[in-house]
């Protein structure tokens, strides 16, 4: 909220494009991961990791990264753990982010998600 100068419209709006586009992200790496296509890995997570840093999550944005590094290295029997962590990651991201949004309704703001639910 803070990057955006206290702009509540603006942040919700940011908020509602992460929720949409972070899913993608990890649905995207999962599915290059396992045909093997690891650019394909590495751009999705390097998006991932610009869109998490952008809402300031740093977790999810660190866990992008080792993924990308990863994946630039050809490891990918070491990306298979990250992606637990990066799902813990993101549902910690929504929560924190929706905590702090006028736009999520407040039965969603403490409840446990999955990551359909972004």
């Amino acid at each position: 909220l803070d990057r955006v100068g206290g702009d509540t419209t603006t942040f919700d709006k940011l908020i509602s494009m992460f929720r949409t586009s972070a899913p993608r992200h990890f649905e995207a790496i999962q599915g290059a991961l396992a045909a093997g296509d690891l650019q394909k890995v590495r751009q999705e997570a390097h998006s991932l990791r610009g869109a998490a840093a952008n809402m300031s999550v740093a977790g999810t944005a660190t866990v992008a990264r080792r993924i990308e590094e990863a994946a630039v290295n050809g490891d990918a029997a070491a990306i298979v753990p990250m992606l637990g962590q990066l799902h813990q990651e993101l549902d910690q991201a929504y929560r924190a982010l929706s905590s702090q949004s006028l736009a999520v309704p407040q039965a969603y703001k403490n409840e446990g998600t999955d990551l359909c639910a972004y």
